[in-house]
Order: C-alpha cells, then sequence, then structure tokens
C-alpha cells in the first residue's frame, strides 16, 4: 500500500486549495497593511498578533493526531464531540490568560486594547469549528470545509481592506479576521446539523476518553506550544529589544516564508491516516524516504523561486520603508525546507508511542532560541533574530534526532531526502 493513496490525495488537494486561497487573501492583505500602514503600525498589529497566538496555543492540548487515532481505535463520533469540547474549555482559558498578560504589554501595544481582545475571541471562534474539521478531515471530506472557509476568508477579508484603504484602522482589520470567522462556524454549525454529522455513542461506552486525549495529547502539545514560542519569540523580543518598527520588518520577511509552508498541513494531515496504516504493518520505510525526499526538493524548488521572484518584486512595491526585508529574507526561506524535511516526523512519534520526544526537542529549542535573541538581536539586530531561528529549526528537526534512539531511523531518512536519487522508487 502506498501513502499517495487516491483519497488521500484528493483530500491534499482540496486542502492545500483552502490553504493557497486562504493565504492569498490572508497574506494579501497582510502586504497590503504593511505597504498602507508603514513599518510602524503593521509591527504593532503583527506584535500583538504574536502574543495572542503564543497564548491561543494552549488549545492544543488537545492534538489532532491523538483525536483521530483515538476515533479509529473507539470507532465512534463522540471522540470528536468531546475533543471540540475541551477545546472550547482551553479557547476560555486562554482568553482568560490573555487578559491577564495584556498588561505586561500595554507600553510596547500602545492601549490597543479592543485590537488585543477582538484577537482573542477568535481563539474561541476557531475552537469552535474543531469538532467539525476533524471529522471531515478524517472522512476525507475536506471539500466541504474548504468551501466554508473560502466563504469565511472573502466576507472577513472585505472587512479588512475597508479597514487597510478606508478606516485604516488596526482594529476594524480585527473585526474583519473575526467576522469571516464567524461566518465559517455558522455554515459548519448548519451544515452539521442538516446532516446529522456525528454518530454518537454513550460516553460511557469509551471510557475515560477525556484523560486519555488530554494524556496523549500532553507532550505534542507541549511540543506545539514551545514550537509556537521560539516561532514568536522572535517577534515579540524584536518589540522589547528594538521596538515595534522592527518587528514590521520582521514580519514582513515572516509572511514570505509562511507563503512557502502552506502545503506543509494539508500534506500531513491527508497522509496521516494511511501513514499510520503503513507503520502498523512495518511496510513503511520505502515510503518514508520517498515521501520525505520529494517534498523536501519540492521545498527547495519553491524556496528558490519565491526568493528569485521578491528580488525583483520587492523594490518595486516596496521600495526602501522595508529595505532590511532582503537582508534577512535569505536565513528565513530557508529554513522552510527543514520543515517540509521533517514533515512526517512528528506523525511517526504519535503511532510509535514516543510522542514524548517531542517535549523535550521543543522545550531545548525553545529555550536555546530565546538566548540566542538575546544574544544576537543586541549584536546585530533583525539578522541576528533570523538566525536564531534558522539554528533552532535546523537542531530541534534535524540534529536533535541523533539524541535518541527512536529519532536514528527517521534521521538518516532526512538525510537522504536531501539526495534528488531518492524522489524516486527504489530500496531504502
Amino acid at each position: 500500500m502506498a501513502v499517495f493513496s487516491r483519497s488521500s490525495m484528493w483530500n491534499s488537494v482540496w486542502l492545500a486549495l483552502e490553504k493557497l486561497y486562504i493565504a492569498g487573501m490572508v497574506y494579501g492583505v497582510t502586504l497590503l497593511i504593511a505597504k498602507r500602514l508603514g513599518a510602524e503600525s503593521f509591527g504593532l498589529y503583527m506584535y500583538s498578533l504574536s502574543v495572542v497566538t503564543l497564548i491561543g496555543s494552549i488549545v492544543l492540548f488537545v492534538d489532532e493526531r491523538v483525536v483521530k487515532k483515538e476515533r479509529i481505535d473507539s470507532a465512534s463520533d463522540s471522540v470528536f464531540v468531546i475533543a471540540g469540547f475541551i477545546r472550547v474549555i482551553l479557547a476560555l482559558l486562554a482568553i482568560l490568560l490573555g487578559g491577564v498578560t495584556y498588561f505586561l504589554h500595554e507600553s510596547i501595544i500602545q492601549g490597543e486594547l479592543v485590537l488585543y481582545f477582538l484577537l482573542l475571541l477568535n481563539i474561541f471562534i476557531t475552537a469552535m469549528q474543531y469538532k467539525y474539521q476533524v471529522k471531515l478531515e478524517f472522512d476525507l471530506m475536506s471539500k466541504l470545509y474548504v468551501f466554508y472557509g473560502i466563504i469565511g476568508t472573502s466576507i472577513g477579508t472585505v472587512v479588512q481592506l475597508y479597514g487597510v484603504f478606508v478606516a485604516e484602522s488596526l482594529t476594524v482589520l480585527a473585526v474583519g479576521a473575526l467576522s469571516g470567522n464567524i461566518v465559517k462556524t455558522v455554515l459548519l454549525m448548519q451544515y452539521g446539523a442538516r446532516r446529522k454529522l456525528f454518530e454518537l455513542s454513550s460516553v460511557k461506552e469509551l471510557g475515560n476518553v477525556e484523560r486519555r486525549l488530554l494524556s496523549r495529547s500532553f507532550p505534542l502539545a507541549l511540543a506545539a506550544l514551545a514550537y509556537t514560542g521560539y516561532m514568536k519569540t522572535d517577534q515579540i523580543m524584536l518589540g522589547s529589544m528594538l521596538g515595534v518598527e522592527s518587528v514590521g520588518i520582521y514580519a514582513l520577511s515572516m509572511q514570505f516564508t509562511m507563503l512557502t509552508l502552506v502545503l506543509l498541513v494539508p500534506l500531513q494531515t491527508s497522509l496521516f491516516p494511511d501513514f499510520a496504516k503503513l507503520v502498523y504493518l512495518n511496510q513503511h520505510e520505502k515510503e518514508y524516504l520517498l515521501v520525505t525526499s520529494r517534498v523536501t526538493w519540492f521545498s527547495i524548488f519553491i524556496v528558490i523561486l519565491v526568493y528569485s521572484s521578491l528580488l525583483i518584486l520587492f523594490p518595486i512595491v516596496y521600495g526602501d520603508q522595508y529595505r532590511g526585508v532582503l537582508e534577512i529574507l535569505p536565513v528565513q526561506l530557508f529554513t522552510a525546507v527543514f520543515f517540509y524535511n521533517a514533515m512526517l516526523r512528528a506523525g511517526y512519534l504519535v503511532i510509535i508511542g514516543e510522542s514524548v520526544i517531542l517535549v523535550y526537542v521543543q522545550v531545548v529549542a525553545f529555550i536555546m532560541n530565546i538566548i540566542l535573541n538575546y544574544i544576537l538581536i543586541a549584536k546585530i539586530g533583525l539578522l541576528g533574530a533570523a538566525l536564531s531561528s534558522l539554528i533552532t529549526i535546523v537542531f530541534s528537526l534535524l540534529f536533535s534526532n541523533a539524541f535518541f534512539k527512536s529519532l536514528h531511523f527517521v534521521g538518516e531518512m532526512q538525510l537522504r531526502a536531501f539526495n534528488p536519487k531518492n524522489m524516486f522508487r527504489g530500496k531504502v
């Protein structure tokens, strides 16, 4: 059995289409914000978003890979409902935590209280979608989720464009993101009620499913929290050490990097069920190398294409107000290659029951990134933040494999993936 089954491939295509459309809308608006409002206002918005994103990571204490595995084991859609309920509770806790931490950042956020809490509220609205998301993904029916996502994003984008060109208000930008997400949530809820989407069984039959979901998600959540931390630490520390204008320059460069990663999650999501079956059958080694090599070289091609295009287009569009972007962009873009190269690793650890390894790796990476940022930002500014991220990511996603016996196979596959010959079927 191959990883790329027809159903998983089509599911990847639909998820990728949503990601590409949303990326086009979100990144398009973000790039317009950066150009229209300037580095300082853009930096203020992105700094607030970074703080909220870090706080919102608390919802990851229910991990979708664990939820889907529990659904396979229990054969009950009640798992999705319970997981969705837990996420909503965690989102409410995130809002409370965000309210407390606001006062720690008030001087940097410059009193944008409404903006900050609208961004926090969006965490709750997204959590309400969760049970529908994992259900449709599990059933390989992502086309519906994509369709509703496109409608919501389009409405939100219109509001945000008004915020950019008419109101010139950061608060309206947050209203746009929130309104689009609300529309998507309402459409999903209506569809779920109309189609009776969830075939529920007695919760008693599932045993302590809440405890299993939380305990099995815990190592993955800590890893994800640490990961989000070191991805957002750069911008938070830049804002604290150099001011929000530097955050604007850094964040704009980061937007182009994130654009290269839009296909990563759709591929991970759709390949996981088939990949899990291969691991259970002990038939995964050849496919692991094949998939990893293909996505690694795909990412290299994308990075070269994006950077080559921006060398020509960026000075024309942005002029001198973001002149620091092209200095740090090559470093940031290079990190995308290692994300694709490690695409299957987290899922593999979940399947073999060794996900706690991710905690050790990501916590060390988080601490490493803070230390590197503190040293390098003070010495070389924006470039120091970019280099801190690159060093941390290469360590956490590649070199850390050498420290764990369970990951020796993974590390070998990731290194061999850089050989272009392994993009084609052959011996492991």
